[in-house]
């Protein structure tokens, strides 16, 4: 059956090409390529795409906030250049979409007006990125007036002269360091992402620099020729406020690391926290039933006595002397003194042998009713004839903690106190350890327990780590194991610890910057001051210094804005008749430079503005007693965001403007016939 024929009066009007919706890249063909891409960028389908992308990215920095941090998320992710480019193909888009249309017809101005809305209110939160924001802390009945912001300053002294020059410089310091970056964070099922530790790198960032060949280092400042040219070799992010040994380099000394697990009967096992034992550190530490020193020898044959078993040891009370890789064994007499000549060039004397020593009137004496602490009193003498020299040695059965006690003279002979004792112990309590570097670049591991006598040793490689069991047996009151790790080369580095979300803002940032002034160079680690001293002095190798101070941007609102707050009061409202909080209240007083003080009120849904900066109720600090625990109804202070926008104005223009183009939409294309 034929199709109806519809007369001609029944055809809309609108059915003609000029009225047709036609799509971005319809406008695009047939003109120049830069409009053909301008056309294909401005496609619905190309929105849609983008938007999908903004909103997984946005959904997953939340995620990433919660980990890291509200400043981390910012700087990683929404400060991001990739991020802004992003962005940047959103305003193209939108621009695209009515430039491509031009020379526009009455029945667009609407759709035209509304881009431009949305290009003007795009322009606002771009311009707001540029805000200040950043916590006040006021305590009760204090002024203050200086933000902590989100960048970090250094300032650098050349040298330690009161006049001498000063540069400070601001930079933001998370790029310096482990923060995941966003797509491995996203792929963390796939590839588990590091928490942020120690970072070392040469260098990771230029923060001052005299040579025009470091302008395109990302902290790179031109600073006088003659100034110290300063740099960025490591980075801490979240760090514990002291210092601890760690890997260091081929100049430093070796160290020993100690972490002591107990488990006391019937209880859960304790980690007491490590120590680290170096030659230009602490030698030696107390950690209650069980001492651990450090201990060095340049005998071969002493390291390898030191990891004998009890059982091979003599039965009886016998002093060791190690020489030239030769050991002299020499049965300790009842009488004294009792000297013996071991070689040409080696003799000793035993002045003293003390059961229970104790000090009498500035002398040595046996106490029957002290401490079993078997000692030698040893003279010994080297050199031939009338070349001789004679130097004293205390040598102590249970304190192997005096093989620290080296002979200045390299190739001076070492002793050893072997006692009936350390075969059977039974002399009290208490365990006796020492690690004793070796010539072979190793640790022996030796100990002696007053309980149960000599402990089975270990030998321990550089880089190596071992549990070492202190406190052992089924009939021990307490099970003790040392973790040692042995460092051949340790330096002084900030510790990393795990924190998350907001308290990772608290924990303490740390920099390793190097100073060179000309072929001089010298680093060190510091602190930011919320955390540490917050300053350092860099010794550099000519034997100069210079001095750096690391601390928070400060933004000082008397100075930028002219006024300051004091706290009168701070006020927590709980509901009627219930004990839950209902909201906190400041209230405050603003002290203007050039005015009246005014008091006001903030709470947390009435912020204060004030010369352009708005104020917030953010949190507050509540005293605490001696053990640490909060103090109910007492505040130290209270916690204001303090924000501006300077981007609002276009925020505001933006919004009217596109609900002008809206409403012009509506009027143009009311009557406006469907096409078919």
């Amino acid at each position: 059956m034929p199709a109806p024929v519809l007369p001609d009066s029944t055809i809309p009007p609108a059915a003609n090409s000029a009225d047709r919706f036609r799509t971005s890249t319809a406008h695009g063909r047939g003109r120049s390529p830069a409009i053909r891409l301008l056309a294909r960028l401005s496609t619905m389908w190309t929105a849609a795409f983008l938007i999908a992308v903004i909103a997984t990215v946005i959904g997953t920095a939340t995620y990433y906030e919660r980990a890291f941090g509200r400043l981390a998320a910012a700087q990683v992710i929404y400060h991001a250049w990739w991020f802004q480019a992003i962005w940047a193909l959103v305003a193209l888009n939108i621009f695209g979409a009515a430039a491509v249309r031009f020379p526009w017809r009455r029945r667009q101005w609407g759709f035209v007006v509304v881009h431009v809305g949305l290009l003007t209110l795009m322009a606002g939160f771009w311009i707001s990125s540029y805000r200040l924001d950043g916590m006040l802390v006021v305590p009760t009945g204090e002024t203050a007036s200086t933000i902590r912001g989100h960048r970090d300053r250094l300032t650098v002294v050349e040298n330690e002269n009161a006049d001498a020059r000063r540069i400070g410089v601001s930079f933001q310091a998370l790029p310096l360091t482990t923060l995941p970056s966003f797509s491995r964070f996203a792929l963390s099922g796939i590839f588990q992402p590091e928490p942020p530790g120690l970072r070392r790198g040469d260098p990771l960032g230029v923060l001052l620099s005299p040579h025009p060949r470091d302008r395109w280092l990302r902290y790179a400042l031109l600073c006088p020729p003659d100034f110290p040219r300063i740099t960025v070799t490591g980075s801490v992010l979240w760090g514990a406020p002291e210092m601890a040994l760690g890997v260091g380099t081929a100049e430093d000394p070796p160290a020993v690391k100690v972490a002591l697990r107990i488990r006391p009967p019937g209880q859960e096992e304790h980690v007491l926290p490590p120590v680290f034992l170096s030659e230009a550190g602490e030698r030696d530490s107390d950690l209650g039933i069980v001492s651990v020193a450090l201990g060095r020898t340049r005998s071969r044959l002493l390291a390898a006595d030191l990891l004998k078993p009890a059982d091979q040891l003599a039965a009886e009370r016998t002093v060791v002397v190690y020489s030239r890789e030769t050991a002299h064994r020499v049965l300790v007499a009842s009488t004294f003194p009792q000297q013996v000549e071991l070689a040409d060039d080696l003799a000793i004397e035993i002045v003293q042998a003390l059961e229970r020593p104790v000090f009498s009137e500035d002398q040595l004496t046996d106490d029957p009713e002290g401490v079993l602490e078997p000692l030698l009193v040893v003279r010994v003498g080297e050199g031939k004839g009338e070349a001789r020299r004679w130097r004293m040695a205390p040598v102590f059965a249970y304190h192997p903690a005096s093989l620290s006690v080296l002979p200045a003279k390299v190739g001076a002979a070492e002793l050893r106190y072997e006692h009936p004792v350390l075969h059977t112990g039974g002399a009290g309590q208490g365990v006796s350890a020492v690690a004793v570097l070796t010539p072979d670049d190793d640790v022996v591991l030796h100990a002696i327990s007053r309980t149960r006598g000599c402990l089975p040793g270990q030998r321990l490689a550089a880089g190596a780590t071992t549990d070492w069991s202190l406190v052992q047996g089924t009939a021990m009151p307490m099970q003790g194991i040392a973790q040692v790790t042995f460092l051949a080369h340790a330096r002084a580095t900030p510790q990393p610890i795990v924190v998350a979300g907001q308290n990772a803002e608290r924990a303490t940032r740390w920099l390793e910057i190097e100073a060179q002034r000309g072929a001089a160079r010298g680093r060190a680690w510091v602190a930011r001051s919320d955390g540490g001293s917050g300053s350092a002095r860099i010794a550099l190798d000519d034997g100069s210094a210079v001095l750096v101070r690391y601390d928070p941007e400060i933004y000082d609102l008397i100075a930028r804005n002219g006024f300051s707050v004091r706290l009168e009061r701070f006020i927590e409202r709980r509901d009627p008749g219930g004990t839950k909080v209902a909201g906190y209240e400041s209230e405050v007083v603003i002290l203007p430079v050039d005015g009246q003080p005014v008091s006001r009120r903030i709470s947390m849904n009435e912020p204060l503005t004030w010369n352009g900066v708005t104020l917030y109720q953010t949190s507050f600090e509540p005293e605490r007693d001696s053990q640490g625990m909060q103090i109910p109804g007492r505040y130290q202070a209270s916690v204001f965001t303090a924000a501006t926008d300077p981007g609002r104005w276009f925020k505001y223009l933006g919004s009217l403007i596109l609900v002008a183009g809206m409403v012009l939409m509506y009027i143009l294309n009311r009557r406006l016939p469907v096409t078919r």
